[in-house]
């Protein structure tokens, strides 16, 4: 008896369940929403983040992705991924893939970058890139 093999393509997800977001912060420590996960939906993704730190006194800066949102798994304020700038030494880039954020039924949550200082030579970005499921 001969043996087959079938090949499964995976399809590409429905536009509407396409979710992605990005931000540039400068100057601001104050938590940015980049992103927001629908009520009741699981989102899975990439996320990306970067810091440059052209601060020249003694500061190292670092820039994170985190939850936030009542009943947000995993917990709010939970860092995601994080990226290090040591001072006046350009930039530095992390990327986390196959992360999952769920949303409860009762509210949509969101993804942040916060920036752990305020300085005008200071910026953190971040992109998520992802699907709900």
């Amino acid at each position: 008896m001969a043996e087959s093999t079938v090949r499964v393509e995976p399809t590409a997800p429905a536009a509407g369940n396409i979710l992605s977001g990005g931000v540039i912060v400068n100057n601001s420590n104050t938590p940015t929403t980049f992103l927001t996960i629908p009520a009741g939906r699981t989102w899975k993704g990439d996320i990306s983040v970067s810091a440059a730190n052209g601060v020249t006194v003694a500061t190292d800066g670092n820039t994170s992705v985190v939850t936030a949102g009542a009943g947000v798994v995993p917990t709010a304020g939970t860092i995601l991924a994080a990226a290090l700038s040591k001072r006046d030494t350009g930039s530095g880039q992390v990327v986390m893939t196959d992360v999952f954020v769920v949303a409860p039924s009762a509210n949509a949550v969101t993804l942040q970058v916060v920036n752990n200082i305020a300085a005008s030579t200071y910026t953190g970005a971040a992109t998520a890139t992802g699907q709900l499921l």
